[in-house]
């Protein structure tokens, strides 16, 4: 079994009614028609999911990653959208294609670990296997149901060159341990986009704007007319109009890097973060993390 700290969001697109009906001790958020509910565990997986599934009925799902940045782009930064965390049914894995080459599939809801069952065989996987010390390594499907959604065949992917993307990022470590993007580079780097769905670029230059609204809030709070110190300056130079300002750190498998079998392939859950305050090499923004959950918060 899982154990980990979760939100799941459950969406409608359309009816009203349902929402009215199903109104009970959960997260109650109202995005402008796209109805949601959050459901939360502080401990176990499963039971958050199936109070999720047992909720959502016929005409729910269980959010993806484009579903909560959809909710995003219909709200502002106090809603529920921008300030929780969730763990969504987009799922990311990593493995060889037919051709023999590292590839990245990213996937919404479909294929082996958009049911539970599916979640908990993956990240169950090396206990299955008596190996506990790679127990932290992440969830595992087999070589054939990661060919199987590298052909289509459990539904729309994308597919990302491992190669091509750790030169993007230059070099392994950068993939392993994760890059913090701009404005301009999150609109470009392949992997975010994927994970982001059809209105990642949207969504990126709505973040971008309220970071630029941020830095100019850090001037007048914090420096005033003083803006000589760095971060003064720093801050002076984000808060421009059409700058660059650091707004996602984007994580690919964080064991990606290490050797793996040609019979298997990672597979993890896509966890997005809440926007927070960050402080890094000599600067500050106001960041969103896309990360990969993994089996570090306990498997039993």
């Amino acid at each position: 079994m899982i154990f980990l700290k979760i939100y799941i969001l459950v969406c409608w697109d359309n009816d009203l009614n349902k929402l009215r009906r199903k109104r009970r001790d959960t997260m109650s958020l109202s995005f402008k028609k796209l109805l949601v509910k959050a459901f939360y565990h502080h401990t176990h997986f499963d039971k958050v999911w199936e109070m999720a599934r047992k909720f959502a009925g016929k005409g729910g799902r269980i959010a993806t990653l484009p579903d909560i940045i959809q909710a995003r782009l219909r709200t502002g930064l106090n809603s529920g959208a921008w300030s929780s965390y969730f763990t969504t049914t987009t799922t990311e894995y990593i493995g060889f294609s037919r051709g023999g080459n590292k590839i990245i599939i990213v996937a919404h809801n479909v294929g082996p670990l958009s049911t539970l069952e599916g979640i908990l065989n993956a990240y169950t996987f090396w206990k299955r296997e008596g190996d506990r010390d790679r127990a932290t390594e992440g969830g595992m499907i087999s070589q054939k149901d990661f060919l199987a959604l590298e052909s289509g065949n459990c539904g729309e992917v994308s597919v990302i060159d491992y190669d091509a993307l750790s030169k993007l990022y230059g070099g392994n470590s950068q993939i392993q341990y994760g890059k913090f993007l701009g404005a301009d580079e999150a609109m470009n780097d392949p992997l975010l986009n994927a994970r982001l769905g059809p209105r990642a670029k949207d969504y990126i230059s709505r973040h971008a704007e309220f970071a630029r609204k941020w830095h100019q809030r850090q001037i007048d709070v914090r420096f005033g007319s003083e803006t000589r110190h760095h971060l003064g300056l720093h801050h002076l130079k984000m808060a421009k109009e059409g700058s660059n300002p650091f707004i996602i750190f984007n994580r690919a498998n964080f064991d990606s890097c290490l050797p793996i079998k040609k019979t298997l392939a990672y597979a993890h859950l896509i966890h997005v973060q809440q926007l927070s305050y960050v402080c890094f090499e000599h600067s500050e923004s106001l960041l969103c993390k896309s990360l990969l959950k993994k089996p570090a918060f306990g498997v039993k």
